[in-house]
């Protein structure tokens, strides 16, 4: 399972075994909090590696472990 999160609309997407699943509820201080956790922490939580960054399409990918 992967999960991608687009700072650009807000959105997290939620990808498990090729469905991709698709959520609009995430506000941008979500998506701050992730990136501010991350930073600190290096996982988020346990059974998730630390999202990485894509400049050049701004998003977020974590896999789940």
């Amino acid at each position: 399972m992967e999960i991608w999160i687009d700072e650009k609309t807000h959105t997290v997407y939620v990808e498990d075994a090729g469905k991709k699943f698709t959520s609009y509820a995430v506000h941008s201080a979500m998506i701050h909090y992730i990136k501010e956790y991350t930073k600190k922490t290096r996982t988020p939580y346990e059974g998730v590696t630390a999202p990485k960054y894509n400049r050049e399409n701004m998003t977020w990918k974590a896999s789940i472990v």
